[in-house]
C-alpha cells in the first residue's frame, strides 16, 4: 500500500489547507479585482510552455510505434511530452528486469527519432532501487531527455542526489513534498535540478511561492506537478506567471475535456473568450493582462464558479471530488 500510493507524506491533510488558501487568494483577488499574479509581485511571464502528459495512448512499444506517433503530436503543436513507459509497480525488490528496459530503450528510440527537438520528460513514479535507477539513466543518456522524475522514491534525499551526481540528465521530483520545509533538504544536497511542486498537495498558493524562490536562489527550474482539474491549474499558472525560474507546466487533466490543451486552443473550455487563458499557438497559454482572479467558466456554458464555491462543495461532501453544474447536468471531476 505504501508503495503503491507513492507516499504522499500526509497529502491528505496538506489537500484541504491548500485548497484553503487558494480560496483565500481568490477573495482576495475579486475583492481587489485583480489576478493572482498580480498579488504575488507582477507577471514575468506572458506565456507558460506545457508538455503532453501521456499523449502516446495505447500503440505498439516499438521504435516505430512511437516514431509515428511522437511526429503527429508534433503536428498538433507539441514540443515536449511525459510518459511512464516502465509498466506496471515492481514487486518489493524494486527491480526491473533486462526485457522491459531494452523494451523501453526502443520506445524511446523512436520519439528521439520522430522529434529531434522534441523535449522527452520520462516518469519513473519513484518505483525503482539505485542499482535499476542507474541502468535507467545509462539507457537514457543517449537519448538527451528533457528530464528523469523520480527514479527512486523521493523520501530517500540522500538516493537521489547520488543519482544527480552522476548523471546530466537532470532529475525531477517535488510532487510529493509538503511545504518548503520539505524542499530545503533536496535544494541543500542538489538531489534535483528541476522541482515539481504540486499546489493542490504544498500548502496552495502561498507554499508554491516560497518553494519556487527557495530553488530560485539554488539556480534550480520550476515545472509545476499538474495532473489536476481547472482550479488548481489556475492558480499554478498564476505562480508560474509571477516566478524567474519557471520552465514547463503539465497539461492538466482530461479526464472531461478541461485541460490546459485542445489541438490549437488551450485551457478550459477551449479557449473561449470567457475564460481568463487562452492561446493561438498549441501547447502554450496565454496569461492575459485582464485575468481575474481564478475565476473560471466550465464546460458546457455553466455559470462561473469561485475557488471559494468549489472549497463548500469539496468540504460540504466531505470528499476529494468536486461538483459542478454544467448546463443543468452534473458533471464529477477530480480538483
Amino acid at each position: 500500500m505504501y508503495v503503491l500510493e507513492e507516499n504522499t507524506l500526509g497529502g491528505a491533510l496538506f489537500a484541504g489547507m491548500s485548497a484553503i488558501d487558494i480560496a483565500l487568494w481568490d477573495i482576495l483577488g475579486k475583492k481587489l479585482n485583480v489576478p493572482v499574479y498580480k498579488l504575488l509581485g507582477g507577471k514575468i511571464h506572458d506565456r507558460l510552455r506545457i508538455y503532453t502528459s501521456y499523449r502516446w495512448g495505447e500503440i505498439p512499444r516499438t521504435a516505430d510505434a512511437y516514431r509515428k506517433r511522437t511526429q503527429e503530436l508534433i503536428e498538433q503543436g507539441a514540443t515536449a511530452g511525459k510518459y511512464d513507459p516502465f509498466g506496471p509497480y515492481p514487486g518489493p525488490d524494486r527491480q526491473l528486469s533486462t526485457p522491459i528496459l531494452n523494451e523501453v530503450r526502443e520506445m524511446i528510440r523512436g520519439i528521439r527519432e520522430g522529434g529531434p527537438s522534441f523535449d522527452i520528460c520520462v516518469e519513473a513514479h519513484g518505483k525503482w532501487n539505485i542499482a535499476t535507477a542507474g541502468r535507467i539513466i545509462k539507457m537514457l543518456e543517449p537519448f538527451d531527455p528533457f528530464f528523469l522524475e523520480e527514479p527512486v522514491p523521493p523520501e530517500d534525499v540522500d538516493a537521489m542526489a547520488a543519482l544527480q551526481r552522476s548523471t546530466n540528465i537532470p532529475i525531477a521530483t517535488g510532487e510529493g513534498l509538503q511545504t518548503h520545509w520539505n524542499f530545503r533538504e533536496l535544494m541543500n544536497k542538489q538531489a534535483a535540478r528541476i522541482i515539481q511542486p504540486d499546489v493542490a498537495r504544498t500548502g496552495g498558493i502561498t507554499s508554491m511561492k516560497k518553494i519556487a524562490a527557495m530553488a530560485d536562489a539554488n539556480y534550480v527550474t520550476v515545472a509545476p506537478h499538474n495532473p489536476n482539474g481547472p482550479i488548481c491549474s489556475a492558480a499554478s499558472m498564476h505562480v508560474a506567471a509571477s516566478i524567474p525560474n519557471f520552465v514547463i507546466m503539465e497539461e492538466g487533466s482530461k479526464s472531461l475535456g478541461i485541460g490546459l490543451v485542445h489541438s490549437r486552443s488551450t485551457y478550459v473550455d477551449r479557449g473561449r473568450d470567457a475564460t481568463p487563458y487562452s492561446s493561438d499557438e498549441p501547447y502554450r497559454a496565454v496569461i492575459r493582462p485582464s485575468s481575474p482572479p481564478l475565476r473560471l467558466r466550465l464546460p458546457g456554458g455553466g455559470p462561473e464558479r469561485s475557488a471559494l464555491d468549489r472549497l463548500v462543495e469539496f468540504f460540504g461532501e466531505r470528499s476529494c471530488v468536486e461538483q459542478a453544474h454544467a448546463g443543468g447536468a452534473v458533471s464529477r471531476y477530480r480538483c
